[in-house]
């Protein structure tokens, strides 16, 4: 559909809003429905976008005009004729864009925010509004034929009455707006507009008007999640990084707009997004005032860092043989239990098997090389730089990317079956983009995009997977091994209660280390130097790390008074000791290194010298009832959204 032309004052604009329920060519049925569901309500874009929109789309006299319009930082892709939102980093069903001069209020719920009207109905009802003060009309005439907004397309008429309180006005719409140019001009859209009742009626019916609806002309003052940090961090110049999400086993199941409990990974992403830029303004406006304040060089405003979802699920779940095969031996029973292991299970079985796993392993590869050729071709300055990061099974699948390439020499190596763009459907850009072409570096190549500056695993399982795999001897055979090259940083951060999460660390000390010669985790720094935190770790944790460790100093007292009385102490061995430990006591390992801080973990990096990095929990937190979402909650835990913008 086609919207028409503005009818607003100079110096107004209309409000361009978008729902995530989408109706191919239907956009009666969007609206209708949108103004009931509290799923799909429209919400505003961003006013840096509604600028934009308004400014290429306003004129109508242009002889060529546009079609399409990247919003978002070009995260998506307006496209007003068909009344689509596209995102253009991930995949995702389209959002219904509109925009609107009018919007209909619910005096029963604060919560449900201004809808648009239809913008057939939003015209004619703009249009009457412009003599609704010109000149009193006594009486209440037919007023306006409505048929767009409400309850499914019934034709109504429509009488527009301003709300004053006491002294309200009635005055009917005619369907000529002789004294347009009497009226006074209106307040600016995008702030707070008058509120008006429209009284409705069947048409056809002889009853008085019993139906109203209460509308607001502009949509009111409102604030866009995360725009203020990110227009404040874009001014200052090109993005500095972006970080590849790799998302986990269940995706399928999470991204469903009926699942609520656990966030789809575009939506933690988006989250995430706007977090770190906070967290980058914070620290940099705290770095600001310790300058004023003690002197010294003056901070620069940081760049900001992207976040892009690497989503791979329908690459096994859609349409697949294997899958229309799951579901045909499926019992039709307990239905719920059935999902989990139909579509979560499920994940971990498929990539076990080494033909679905290269097919994986190939689509997140040319994914992330795809995307990130495109970002370089539309924000201008962005020097390429990357980091991986892969939650729960996602983190396997960056590991194997990374090692892949390591093993090939940087490229992976040839894999068999479908190109990308079989595997999904191509990308597509708005004016002035281009689609990726065969000739594009992206194009057939396996490899990722660029050398990853930090490769991060979020509550991962590759601990499981490489002693699975028999690869702990593997990695201890070259004492200077790697990820992929001394350039790339492994950070391994898991929540202690989390179920699925394993350490790595051990990995590169001699199978059968002692447990007490084995290094605990580093602990992921606090955000802030807060009240109760020494170091970056909170009191009640630095207090338990000193009594592990007066409790080791014991110990090892005790060793050496054994050795002082070593005939005494043999005696004692052998009546109560078993052959396992003093096997340990006689091992070599690393006792004799003078403290944790002297071990080096090569995997971790030239630039880092430990691996794995726990969460660090409150004083009451329970591990039990913690281990219920402690996998699921990495990208809203303040430490490590410090850490990954610190790093």
């Amino acid at each position: 559909m086609s919207f028409h032309a503005t009818m607003c004052q100079p110096g107004e604009t209309p409000v361009w809003l978008a729902s995530n329920l989408f109706s191919s060519n239907n956009l009666d049925t969007v609206i209708d429905t949108c103004s009931l569901d509290p799923n799909h309500y429209f919400h505003p874009l961003s006013h840096v976008d509604n600028s934009r929109l308004n400014t290429t789309f306003g004129n109508t006299d242009e002889p060529n005009p546009p079609v399409q319009l990247a919003c978002d930082y070009t995260r998506t892709t307006a496209t007003p004729s068909l009344s689509t939102l596209k995102s253009n980093y991930w995949d995702a069903p389209p959002k219904t864009l509109t925009k609107s001069t009018w919007f209909y209020l619910d005096p029963t719920s604060s919560k449900r925010p201004p809808q648009p009207l239809h913008p057939d109905d939003d015209f004619k009802v703009e249009e009457m509004y412009r003599t609704l003060n010109a000149k009193p009309i006594e009486g209440v005439g037919e007023g306006v034929e409505l048929e767009k907004s409400y309850n499914g397309g019934k034709k109504y008429r429509a009488v527009l009455e301003e709300v004053l309180g006491a002294a309200s006005k009635t005055q009917p719409l005619p369907t000529n707006p002789t004294s347009a140019a009497s009226a006074p001009p209106p307040p600016p859209l995008l702030l707070a507009g008058k509120v008006y009742t429209l009284k409705l009626k069947p048409v056809g019916l002889k009853n008085t008007f019993s139906s109203t609806l209460q509308l607001q002309r502009g949509y009111g003052p409102y604030s866009y999640p995360g725009e203020a940090e990110e227009s404040r961090l874009s001014s200052h110049g090109p993005p500095k990084e972006i970080i590849f999400v790799i998302h986990g086993i269940g995706e399928l199941v999470w991204s469903k707009t009926e699942v609520t409990f656990v966030p789809s990974m575009i939506e933690q992403m988006n989250t995430l997004r706007i977090d770190i830029h906070k967290r980058q303004l914070k620290d940099y406006d705290d770095a600001l005032k310790k300058h004023r304040e003690e002197g010294g060089p003056e901070p620069a405003l940081p760049q900001k860092i992207e976040i892009l979802p690497i989503i791979w699920y329908q690459v096994w779940h859609t349409g697949t043989d294997i899958k229309k095969s799951l579901d045909s031996i499926t019992i039709r029973t307990i239905p719920v239990v059935r999902t989990i292991a139909n579509d979560i299970i499920f994940d971990v079985l498929m990539y076990q098997q080494k033909e679905l796993r290269d097919k994986i392993l190939k689509f997140v590869g040319e994914e992330c090389r795809m995307l990130w050729s495109q970002y370089m071709m539309v924000n201008s300055g962005y020097e390429g730089d990357i980091s991986i990061c892969g939650h729960s099974l996602g983190s396997i699948i960056a590991w194997d990317l990374v090692t892949r390439l390591k093993e090939e020499g940087g490229e992976q190596g040839d894999f068999e079956g479908e190109t990308r763009d079989q595997l999904r459907p191509t990308f597509k850009w708005g004016p002035g983009r281009s689609s990726m072409s065969e000739d594009s570096p992206s194009s057939g190549s396996n490899s990722l995009p660029a050398e990853p500056r930090n490769v991060w695993l979020m509550g991962s399982p590759v601990g499981l997977f490489l002693t699975v795999r028999d690869s702990h001897s593997s990695i201890l055979s070259d004492p200077h091994f790697t990820l992929l090259n001394a350039n790339t940083s492994l950070y391994n951060i898991f929540n202690p209660s989390d179920p699925v999460a394993y350490r790595i660390e051990p990995l590169q000390l001699p199978i059968g280390t002692p447990q007490s010669s084995i290094p605990p985790p580093c602990y992921v720094p606090t955000a802030d130097s807060t009240f109760g935190s020494i170091d970056g770790v909170r009191a009640h944790l630095k207090a338990k790390e000193h009594m592990a460790n007066a409790s080791k100093k014991i110990s090892e007292g005790v060793k050496i008074a054994e050795k002082l009385f070593g005939g005494f102490s043999k005696q004692i061995k052998s009546l109560g000791t078993n052959d396992e430990s003093s096997e340990e006591l006689e091992r070599p390992s690393i006792e004799s290194i003078d403290g944790d801080d002297a071990i080096t973990f090569t995997l971790a990096g030239a630039s880092n010298s430990r691996i794995d990095y726990q969460v660090q929990t409150s004083v009451l937190e329970s591990e039990l009832l913690s281990s219920i979402t402690a996998h699921t909650s990495y990208f809203n835990n303040s430490d490590v959204i410090a850490m990954l913008t610190r790093k």
